[in-house]
């Protein structure tokens, strides 16, 4: 059985060791700029006074004899002044939507699953307002790559639909260290590909093939595909974006006050 998905939960850039490494040969003018890139990247959007960004996350997975897909989709709005952030995301997937809104006082987390939603005291974890940026997750996340990046070269700028317009990106090969990865999973060429925004430095698309060996010998192959849909970057956004009102028929957890609903 395929563990979980590397944009969940992993990262995967697994490759044997080599018996005999070859000297580092001098980095290029060009390979030095695409790391660059990459760095710049990992900061971005956390570094913008406010956005909105909406992504998919597509995952194909094939084991030989059946192709499964499965999509999440991710909506963003982010705002901070003064080190006081607020955040809203909506998460959207087969088994549950979940919610979560914070004013910077405490936030609100609510499960479509079961209708329940429910208060917490203090900040989100600052991971939390790390994880929009599209990219997978752990060593390979858009803020641990350039440490998981071996090189990286640019190979092509390419305009890439973003809700009505075209925005134009960098497209970034990056190569992988041996050791970037958990065991029993593979990267295919030991490569990821960024599109990355060459006005905002934001990955606009983020793609890798992931192979994953199970107890029994057989593999299986999972593509994964991070697409921006929608980006406003600095955005102005209403203080209702910070309020949390419940849907319909929704209960408060046990300790969370009773609000009026929709």
């Amino acid at each position: 059985m395929l563990k979980p998905s590397p944009v969940l939960m992993l990262s995967m850039a697994l490759c044997l060791p080599r018996l005999f490494a070859a000297p580092d040969a001098p980095a290029s003018s060009g390979s030095l700029r695409a790391e660059e890139l990459v760095r710049e990247a990992a900061s971005a959007l956390p570094k913008m006074h406010s956005y909105e960004l909406d992504v998919i996350s597509n995952q194909s997975i094939n084991d030989g004899k059946y192709i499964k897909t499965s999509h999440t989709y991710v909506e963003t709005s982010f705002e901070q002044s003064g080190g006081h952030k607020r955040i809203r995301m909506v998460s959207r997937k087969a088994a549950d939507t979940t919610t979560i809104v914070s004013d910077g006082s405490g936030y609100w987390i609510y499960h479509e699953s079961d209708r329940h939603y429910q208060r917490r005291t203090g900040s989100l974890p600052a991971e939390v307002y790390r994880s929009p940026t599209p990219g997978f997750s752990g060593t390979l996340s858009a803020e641990n790559l350039p440490v998981s990046m071996q090189s990286a070269r640019i190979v092509r700028q390419e305009p890439l639909p973003v809700e009505d317009r075209k925005e134009l990106c960098d497209v970034v090969v990056v190569q992988l260290k041996p050791d970037a990865a958990p065991p029993d999973y593979q990267v295919k060429s030991n490569e990821l590909t960024l599109w990355l925004s060459h006005t905002y430095r934001v990955p606009m698309k983020v793609s890798g093939t992931f192979i994953h060996k199970n107890p029994d010998g057989s593999s299986q192959a999972m593509d994964m595909t991070i697409i921006v849909q929608r980006f406003h970057p600095n955005a102005h956004l209403p203080l209702s974006t910070w309020t949390f009102v419940p849907p319909p028929e929704s209960q408060p957890e046990p300790g969370t006050p009773v609000l009026p609903l929709k």
